[in-house]
């Protein structure tokens, strides 16, 4: 990554306290709430699928943008972007006060064949396993 100079972790508000996870105005590829996005293929499990994330303008308006080419070869099939909710390693975040996520999402295909999905991954904290 590059040499960033960033606040302190202590200084992000907690994105349940404040209700974003990321409104862009942290410089990239830090989020509001104190995250850092990443971009994850295949790769990680031998496919031969690539990604690239950066900040780019799209339509006029900043935004976090997930690039790349997905191959089916060696039983891969996936690029993506995420985000810890939360700067702090190993720290669980209560978000149970909300009931929903608002995304604002633009989907540029080359071909008719191609789709995306949004997956959020709900962990289970630890009284409940």
């Amino acid at each position: 990554m590059r040499n960033i100079k960033h606040k302190k972790s202590e200084s992000f508000p907690i994105c349940t306290e404040s209700g974003v996870i990321d409104d862009l105005s942290e410089s990239y590829p830090f989020t509001t709430s104190g995250g850092v996005w990443a971009g994850i293929s295949d790769r990680v499990m031998g496919g031969v699928s690539s990604a690239k994330i950066g900040r780019e303008t799209i339509l006029g308006r900043e935004a976090n943008v997930l690039r790349g080419t997905v191959s089916l070869d060696n039983n891969g099939g996936f690029i993506q972007m995420a985000t810890d909710l939360t700067p702090v390693p190993l720290t669980t975040v209560d978000a149970s006060k909300y009931d929903g996520l608002e995304l604002d999402l633009w989907c540029e295909a080359s071909s008719a064949m191609e789709s995306f999905n949004i997956q959020c991954v709900f962990l289970p904290t630890c009284d409940e396993t």
